[in-house]
């Protein structure tokens, strides 16, 4: 059957997207990955998906006949390291000029929702997106992050990294020990690109800078500890004595990233490991994490892996 055709961070209307692999393809194969194909009049794309509480990962294949456009699918503002492993494609950002993105180049992105699309050459087209989390974007120095439209930095994949690439399509370990292992490699290849790149992190301590810091912290930690409790700003703002408005600023002015996406990933990040480790109902792993409503959980589940909790499931343990 046919997935929803958002699936993954590059949004094909035309491609509707399978998870029937056809064995010619070429080799790259990603252990343990959410594996999808599409096949089209131009061609054909095959996906893969990857992700833990640091990135979430897209491995693309494009196999096409003639050059074409494919929209970025973003819910929110995201800083996403693109790594053209083949080909060559071109960034297209609404308003502005084309960004080119040589073969075997990197480059670090703030990207926008309904802003941009990739045009791809014919011919074989391999890409890598890590879309960064909250932990690893909000210690980046923010003037290391560029716009596509404001010549942003990039530079050439090494040896190194290129090692590295290939070790994603190991087919000696699976399951957790994997999963651990590939989140490794990913990790390292980032943040050896980022040196590369000359990125800066941020120095300043926070509870140095920022007197309410501790209470903040606490806010935080609380979060953690109560992620199945419901926890909306209203509810939050009452509890620790702050004016709602006040709590979202000051929140994302200390750790760099909105309090409603961190709540939000953490419920996701944690209902994944209780979709996979137990056999508890959707409707039970909803309320763990603090959803009231099993609907309202799944439609945020599949926003944001691109799969139903079920078929999230279904894909992990069948995989191991």
């Amino acid at each position: 059957m046919p997935l929803n055709q958002t699936e993954g961070i590059l949004l094909g209307p035309a491609f509707p997207f399978s998870k029937t692999i056809p064995a010619n393809l070429p080799a790259g194969r990603v252990q343990d990955a959410c594996t999808t194909h599409s096949r089209h009049a131009a061609g054909q794309i095959l996906a893969q998906h990857f992700s833990d509480q640091y990135t979430r990962g897209w491995l693309y294949d494009f196999e096409t006949e003639s050059a074409f456009t494919i929209p970025v699918h973003l819910l929110q503002t995201s800083v996403v390291m693109i790594y053209t492993l083949e080909g060559g494609v071109t960034l297209q950002t609404l308003q502005h000029n084309p960004l080119p993105l040589p073969e075997q180049q990197y480059s670090l992105l703030s990207l926008q929702p309904r802003q941009h699309s990739l045009r791809l050459q014919p011919g074989r087209n391999r890409l890598l997106l890590l879309q960064l989390g909250p932990s690893i974007f909000s210690q980046l120095d923010e003037t290391c992050i560029g716009n596509p439209y404001e010549a942003p930095r990039t530079g050439n994949i090494n040896a190194a990294g290129r090692q590295q690439l290939a070790e994603l399509e190991q087919t000696q370990l699976s399951g957790e020990i994997w999963q651990l292992k590939r989140q490794v490699l990913l990790l390292d290849l980032l943040f050896k690109t980022l040196d590369d790149m000359g990125a800066a992190y941020r120095k300043e301590d926070p509870s140095i800078y920022h007197r309410d810091y501790p209470t903040y912290k606490k806010i935080k930690d609380y979060i953690h500890d109560n992620i199945d409790k419901k926890l909306s700003i209203q509810i939050l703002a009452n509890r620790f004595g702050i004016q709602p408005t006040q709590l979202r600023r000051g929140y994302k002015r200390i750790f760099r990233h909105q309090l409603a996406d961190y709540i939000r990933e953490l419920r996701l990040e944690r209902a994944s490991r209780l979709l996979v480790k137990t056999e508890l109902p959707v409707h039970e792993i909803a309320w763990e994490v603090g959803y009231e409503s099993a609907a309202g959980f799944s439609r945020m589940f599949s926003n944001y892996y691109k799969l139903s909790p079920s078929d999230f499931r279904r894909e992990l343990i069948e995989a191991c």
